[in-house]
C-alpha cells in the first residue's frame, strides 16, 4: 500500500494487496477545512481496489490493517 500512496493512480487512490491475507483499510480526506473518514474497504489477496476518494482533497489519509477472523481471539504473543 505504501507504493499505492507514493505512486498515484492516474484514475485516482488505487490499492492493490499482494499479500496472501485480506487486508481492510480506512481512508480519510483533508480539504483544508474539514476532514471527511470514507470507512473501511476490505481487499482481498491479489486484488486491488478503488476507494471512493472526491474532490480535490490537499491531504490524504490511509489506515490499513490485517483482517482476522472474526471466530479468532487476539492473544499477546506470551499467549496471554
Amino acid at each position: 500500500m505504501i507504493d499505492a500512496v507514493q505512486s498515484p493512480s492516474a484514475t485516482g487512490l488505487t490499492w492493490c494487496n499482494d499479500t496472501p491475507h485480506k487486508v481492510m483499510a480506512a481512508v480519510a480526506t483533508d480539504d483544508g477545512k474539514a476532514v471527511a473518514s470514507r470507512g473501511w474497504y476490505r481487499i482481498d489477496p491479489g486484488k486491488c481496489l478503488h476507494p471512493d476518494v472526491t474532490g480535490q482533497p490537499k491531504q490524504v489519509y490511509v489506515s490499513p490493517r490485517p483482517s482476522m477472523p472474526r471466530n479468532r481471539n487476539h492473544q499477546a504473543e506470551d499467549g496471554r
